[in-house]
């Protein structure tokens, strides 16, 4: 069943000269979810205690996206809000994509290690990436945003990798049963979306 309603998690931010913590989500965001699920509609899901969950019931969302931004423990009332979300989404089988930060946050909701990435190779780069397509591997380029990862080695049993890095990062993951899918680069920062991109969630959504 597609996902018709879908809920986007954001990166907490304070503001300058104010200091006012502020949840904000990049406007890439918008022309994203427009290019690739022109047929779902959206909603940004604030991170203050319970308030997620009423807008998940009052909306009627069927699918989420754990947005980038932010370290793992930088604000522990965003990784609050994204802890509920994800078990709210696990407990009714309902579709997950998470990007960047979305990748480890999931890794370590399921009690997993994140490591540090290669500053010269995830920050503020572009690498390779070795992604596997059923019984084929290719390499695709992607962007990269992200002072931790997850390593190969040390990557939850309830995920699997589709696509790692050279230095044996993981770059893409998803659930045993295929309702979560992780990417460590940003498929929103893209002026172009990738038809890797495009499939990938267009998938996970139900609308391929």
């Amino acid at each position: 069943m597609a996902a018709h309603r879908i809920g986007l998690t954001m990166r907490s931010d304070r503001a300058p000269g104010h200091g006012e913590i502020r949840d904000v989500l990049a406007r890439d965001w918008a022309a994203f979810m427009a290019a690739v699920l022109p047929e779902a509609a959206w909603l940004a899901l604030p991170s203050a205690p319970g308030a997620a969950e009423e807008c998940i019931a009052r909306w009627e969302l069927d699918g989420f996206i754990l947005t980038g931004g932010n370290d793992l423990g930088q604000d522990p009332v965003r990784d609050a809000a994204e802890k509920a979300v994800l078990a709210l989404a696990l407990a009714r089988t309902l579709p997950v994509l998470g990007v960047c930060r979305g990748l480890q946050f999931v890794q370590s909701y399921f009690g997993g290690r994140i490591a540090r990435a290669d500053p010269t190779v995830h920050v503020a780069a572009c690498h390779i990436v070795h992604l596997a397509q059923g019984n084929r591997t290719r390499e695709i380029e992607v962007n990269s945003f992200h002072r931790f990862c997850v390593r190969e080695d040390d990557l939850v049993p309830e995920l699997s990798p589709f696509a790692v890095s050279g230095d044996g990062c993981v770059e893409g993951a998803r659930s045993r049963d295929g309702r979560i899918v992780c990417l460590q680069w940003h498929p929103e920062r893209e002026e172009t979306v990738s038809e890797t991109d495009r499939g990938l969630v267009r998938s996970l959504f139900g609308w391929e």
